[in-house]
C-alpha cells in the first residue's frame, strides 16, 4: 500500500505517529493506495477534552479507483495548560479502554446470547484503532464518521423533547443491563472494571484554583437567578448546602461500593453533545442513536446517568408531562434487556430497587446542573478557545470567575436563570436533595 503523507487540501499534514495508524486503518479497510484530506472534525464549543480532525481517505479499495472512507480522529488537545487541566491522559487512557475491552467484551457477550442490532446494545460509533502509548503520554483514537451514515447531533443548545428522551432512556437501559447480566453471570469478567473511578470527581478534588471554584461561581449564579422568585427562601438555602458540600457529595455519590449490588459502568458523560441521532425521512422523528464520547465512563450507580441527562438536557415541560414515563422506560428496557441475556431482573434491580436508587443519587444530576446549563445556555460564540482558557487560569492571568464570566452572556443569561430555576424546583419536588 502506498501513501505519502500528502493532504489533498493542503490544509493541513498529519504527523508520522498519526500516519502510521492510518496506514494500519487503510490496509484493514481495503484500501491498496490512498491519499487523505483533513476538515474540522467538530464545531466551536462541541468539545473539551479532545481535539477532531475528519479525515478523508481516497483511493483504490478492493479493486474499486477513487473510493472513500470517511474518518473522525480524536485527539489530545495540543495545549500542554489544557491537556494538564483536563486531565487528559487519564480521559484518553480510559476511553481507549472501554473500546477496547469493556465494550468489546459487552458486544461478544450480546452476540452469545443472540442479541441482534433490533434488541441489544451496539449503540456507539465503531473504532478502528487507536493509539495507547503511556510511556510518551500519547493517545489516539480513530472513530466512525457517523455523519456520514447520516447521523446528526440534537442541538444541544435546546432542551430535548420526549422523542429524543425516551430514545435516549431506552438504549440506556439496555446498555446498563449488560453490567447487570454480566455480573451474575460472569462476574470474573466484570471485576477488572470496577475500579472505573470517577475522573471528573478527581479532577474537581485535585483542582481547587479551577475546579471547586467554577462550581462555586456556578452557584452563586444560581442564587441570584432565584432573585425576585416566590421559591427564593427554600431554594436559596439548599443552594447555599450544595455550595458547602458539593466537593464531598462530588466525590462519593459515584463510588462504586457505595451503590453495590446495584453499580454498572457508566456513559459518565451523558448530555445532548454526547448523542446523534439519525431520523426517518417521511415523519423526521429519530429513529437510531448513538453514544459518543467514552472519556468519562465509571463504574457507579446507573442513576448517575439518567440523573445527569434528565436536568441538563431536558426543560421543566418535558420533565412535568413525562418524568414518571421516562422513568419506566428505562427500567422496562433494562428489565427487559436482562431477561433476554439470561438473567433475572427481579432478581438484580427490581423496579422497587430502582426507586430507592433514585431518592439516593439523583441529586448528583442536580449538583452538576448550574455549572452544565452555563455551558448549554450559551451562545456558541461566547463559548472561549479552551487552549487559551486553560493557559490563562495557569498562568494566573485571569482569575476562574474572570473567564467564566464569558458564559454569563446577557443575551442569554434569563434562559440560564430559568432553567436552573427549575432544576432546583423540580428536585425539591422530587425529594432529591434529602
Amino acid at each position: 500500500m502506498s501513501q505519502d503523507n500528502k493532504s489533498e487540501n493542503g490544509l493541513d499534514i498529519l504527523p508520522d505517529y498519526l500516519i502510521d495508524l492510518l496506514n494500519n486503518v487503510a490496509k484493514n479497510e481495503g484500501f491498496e493506495s490512498y491519499n487523505y484530506s483533513i476538515s474540522a472534525g467538530s464545531n466551536h464549543g462541541d468539545g473539551f477534552l479532545a481535539a477532531m480532525k475528519r479525515v478523508t481517505l481516497t483511493g483504490k479499495r478492493n479493486g474499486r479507483d477513487n473510493d472513500k472512507l470517511s474518518l473522525i480522529f480524536k485527539l489530545m488537545p495540543s495545549s500542554a495548560a489544557r491537556r494538564e487541566q483536563f486531565n487528559s491522559t487519564k480521559v484518553f487512557s480510559r476511553e481507549v479502554t472501554m473500546y477496547n475491552k469493556v465494550l468489546k467484551v459487552m458486544h461478544e457477550f450480546q452476540v452469545e446470547k443472540g442479541l441482534t442490532d433490533a434488541d441489544g446494545f451496539f449503540e456507539y460509533p465503531k473504532c478502528y484503532g487507536v493509539i495507547e502509548d503511556a510511556e510518551n503520554d500519547c493517545y489516539a483514537l480513530v472513530m466512525e464518521d457517523l455523519k456520514k451514515s447520516g447521523y446528526e447531533m440534537f442541538d444541544k443548545f435546546k432542551p430535548s423533547d420526549y422523542n429524543h428522551v425516551k430514545l435516549f432512556m431506552e438504549s440506556l437501559g439496555k446498555y446498563h443491563a449488560l453490567s447487570f447480566a454480566l455480573k451474575d453471570q460472569r462476574p470474573s469478567v466484570l471485576e477488572p472494571y470496577k475500579c472505573l473511578d470517577d475522573i471528573f470527581a478527581d479532577q474537581v478534588e485535585r483542582s481547587p484554583d479551577m475546579m471547586q471554584a467554577m462550581f462555586r461561581f456556578a452557584f452563586d449564579r444560581a442564587i441570584i437567578a432565584f432573585e425576585n422568585d416566590i421559591a427564593k427562601e427554600k431554594a436559596v438555602l439548599t443552594l447555599r448546602k450544595l455550595k458547602e458540600n458539593f466537593l464531598h457529595e462530588l466525590t462519593t455519590l459515584p463510588v462504586g461500593r457505595k451503590s453495590e449490588p446495584f453499580s454498572v459502568i457508566n456513559h459518565g458523560d451523558c448530555w445532548n453533545n454526547n448523542l446523534m441521532f439519525k431520523y426517518d425521512e417521511k415523519s423526521n422523528l429519530p429513529q437510531k442513536i448513538c453514544l459518543l464520547d467514552w472519556q468519562l465512563a465509571r463504574y457507579s450507580s446507573p442513576v448517575l446517568d439518567i440523573s445527569y441527562f434528565m436536568f441538563s438536557s431536558t426543560d421543566r415541560k418535558l420533565r412535568e408531562e413525562h418524568y414518571d414515563k421516562l422513568i419506566k422506560t428505562y427500567y422496562n428496557s433494562l428489565s427487559n434487556t436482562i431477561t433476554k441475556l439470561g438473567s433475572d431482573p427481579e432478581k438484580l434491580f427490581s423496579f422497587n430497587d430502582f426507586l430507592g436508587e433514585l431518592k439516593r443519587f439523583s441529586r448528583y444530576g442536580l449538583i452538576l446542573a448550574p455549572v452544565l446549563l452555563q455551558i448549554i445556555t450559551s451562545k456558541p460564540t461566547d463559548i472561549p478557545d479552551m487552549d487559551e482558557f486553560a493557559e490563562q487560569l495557569q498562568n494566573n492571568t485571569k482569575t476562574v470567575d474572570e473567564s467564566m464570566a464569558v458564559f454569563a452572556s446577557t443575551d442569554t443569561l434569563e434562559q440560564y436563570n430559568q432553567r436552573v430555576r427549575d432544576v432546583v424546583k423540580d428536585g425539591m419536588l422530587l425529594n432529591y436533595f434529602e
